[in-house]
């Protein structure tokens, strides 16, 4: 009885949150891209605008700013030692 339970129970996964931070230097100038999972974005900004279920590019777009500053809130950028100021957001 206890293995026909076994092989019925099915198991769900989901991958876990990843985001992608690439960073360039030139001189003394570093520039980055941060690209960061819609389904991690989209509870904490409420993304879904007309609450269909999806979230499209166009209601991203129209959040980019507020999107750049939650996120930028969540990144802390050191350099030998030295807290690194975003600007050009």
């Amino acid at each position: 009885m206890l293995v026909g339970m076994l092989i019925a129970t099915s198991v769900l996964a989901h991958q876990s949150s990843a985001s992608y931070l690439n960073l360039a230097q030139e001189g003394m100038e570093f520039s980055a891209q941060w690209e960061i999972a819609v389904h991690d974005l989209a509870p904490a900004l409420g993304l879904d605008g007309n609450d269909d279920g999806l979230v499209t590019w166009p209601e991203i777009r129209a959040r980019g700013a507020e999107i750049a500053t939650y996120a930028t809130a969540y990144l802390s950028l050191v350099v030998q030692g030295a807290q690194c100021v975003a600007g050009g957001i």
